[in-house]
């Protein structure tokens, strides 16, 4: 099984990790705080990119014709995005996982992309993301500026220190 994730830890705020682990609820809310802000840039992210606001490749002119002419890149049917989607968490394709201090937010599991010919919906995001026969590398899951990080610190702090 193929699955396509980025893992976010703050693990480098010791006294904040030491008390998370202490504070096992408290740990809870602050990784599934983390998953729903970091799913919050993703899908921000993709629609941007997906209406040519970043760096992905543009649909090549044969994709533009018929019936999904009027389609963003990666949304003809709307599949991908919805695995990264705050408000279904659990959604088809879509991976949440804690350890420790951390949390893996991504594509995975069984599901069956629509489109995708047999193919899963990690196993398209993943060809996608990294290049593959005639597709032009479109990273789908991607590191989150540090001002998202730096909300994702301060969720810690206000969650433990009120």
């Amino acid at each position: 099984m193929m699955k396509l994730t980025l893992t976010v830890s703050l693990s480098g705020l010791d006294r904040i990790s030491a008390k998370a682990t202490r504070d096992g609820s408290g740990r809870t809310r602050i990784l599934k705080k983390w998953g729903l802000r970091f799913r919050a840039f993703a899908e921000r992210r993709f629609v941007k990119f997906s209406q040519g606001g970043g760096d992905w490749a543009p649909l090549k002119s044969k994709r533009r014709r018929g019936a999904k002419a009027r389609a963003a890149i990666l949304r003809d049917t709307g599949t991908l995005l919805m695995a990264l989607s705050p408000v279904l968490m659990k959604g088809r394709g879509a991976i949440e996982d804690t350890k420790g201090f951390s949390v893996t937010v991504g594509y995975g599991g069984p599901g069956a992309h629509p489109g995708g010919n047999g193919a899963t919906i990690a196993e398209i995001a993943t060809y996608h993301h990294t290049g593959a026969g005639a597709l032009p590398k479109r990273t789908v899951v991607d590191v989150p500026p540090s001002s998202v990080i730096a909300l994702m610190a301060q969720d810690a702090v206000k969650e433990l220190y009120g």
